[in-house]
């Protein structure tokens, strides 16, 4: 029952003890490699099966992070070339097997194939994708560590002018001097308030309140909003032939477009053009199911490979003095939290493009 069940999921599917070698796999995953037996894959790593099925998919890397980090779960999108030499696109699960006494005994990774139409968005982009859930025991350390310093500072902020006010009776007959204390104390509670967001965003513990939104309207009725708070003018130009409905939480959606606008405000170093920064909404349809693509395009510095392939980490940031690096891993939790997905395309001195695909309410 279990052998038919493994066939009859509609994924590609192997598993491996520690050493790497392949204990089982399904029909699936045997066309993928280009063999016809199981009895050329068992007992056998990667690198023993024959030429033509190794060089055709083989993620050892992948395999021994989840091992020696003992990583419960991880996802990523890439793409292979199966045995056809047919290019596809992969959406693919990697988790740890344990045995009945609870004793790390091997992986399982299963993957899909993602469909035609996506693959033409993915060919000429750069697709990050960040699961917190992946993250090793040595991330998360320096993440408390730099949250505890960020919540520190602002603390140590509060704690001084309150100490000041508690000790000097006659300040309050100071206006200027109790204002600007009192400002100071508000400021740092205020970047408190806005860090612990930031966190329960990150950390998913924000529960969204849904409700039908024509994004059209929404983008208009805030510009103005968006504008004041990045400190640029934004230069608009939507289809109003559509209406752009989607299930979203309003904060959500400003989480996204502000940490996308003043991303795209702090590439720019000529602020003097006419249209720095560019949004624009449109409706595209992947397989059977449609999504409001909203466009945000700047003419700024653009990123490299190795920028663009970190940006959506938690912490990291290229504006260590203005950003926690929260920004970029929030927008993608939020959009993940909603059954979408984003596409970055950027090059060096060429500018960036964020695509943010949202469910379509119909």
């Amino acid at each position: 029952m279990t052998d038919n069940l493994i066939e009859a999921l509609p994924f590609s599917i192997y598993w491996k003890d520690t050493s790497h070698r392949f204990l089982g796999c399904n029909a699936r995953y045997l066309a993928d490699i280009g063999l016809l037996d199981k009895k050329l894959l068992i007992n056998r790593t990667s690198a023993q099966l024959p030429k033509h099925a190794k060089d055709i998919y083989c993620n050892m890397d992948v395999e021994k992070l989840i091992i020696q980090k003992k990583t419960p779960r991880l996802q990523l999108t890439r793409s292979i070339i199966s045995s056809s030499q047919r290019t596809i696109y992969i959406k693919e699960t990697l988790q740890i097997i344990n045995d009945s006494e609870g004793k790390l005994s091997g992986i399982l990774c299963c993957y899909e194939e993602i469909c035609e139409l996506e693959h033409k968005f993915m060919q000429d982009h750069r697709l990050t994708e960040y699961s917190p859930q992946s993250t090793n025991l040595d991330y998360v350390t320096s993440l408390a560590a730099n949250l505890a310093h960020d919540f520190n500072n602002a603390l140590a902020v509060i704690s001084g002018y309150s100490q000041l006010m508690l000790r000097n009776s006659q300040l309050v007959i100071h206006k200027e001097k109790f204002t600007d204390y009192l400002s100071r104390i508000s400021m740092a509670t205020d970047k408190m308030i806005v860090l612990t967001d930031k966190l329960l965003h990150f950390s998913r513990a924000h529960i969204p309140q849904l409700e039908r939104l024509e994004l059209y309207n929404y983008i208009r009725k805030k510009l103005a909003n968006y504008s004041s708070t990045i400190g640029v003018d934004i230069n608009v130009t939507l289809d109003k032939s559509d209406k752009f409905w989607v299930m979203a939480d309003v904060k959500q959606i400003d989480e996204v477009l502000l940490n996308l606008l003043s991303n795209a405000k702090a590439a720019i170093i000529d602020c003097t053009k006419a249209t720095p920064i560019h949004i624009n909404l449109s409706l595209v349809a992947i397989d059977t199911i449609k999504y409001v693509c909203l466009s945000i395009t700047d003419s700024g510095i653009g990123m490299s490979k190795e920028i663009r392939e970190k940006i959506f980490y938690p912490l990291y940031t290229t504006k260590p003095y203005i950003g926690a690096g929260f920004g970029l891993t929030n927008v993608l939790n939020i959009i993940n939290q909603n059954n979408g997905y984003v596409i970055v395309n950027s090059d060096e001195g060429l500018g960036t493009v964020f695509k943010v695909h949202w469910p379509y309410a119909h």
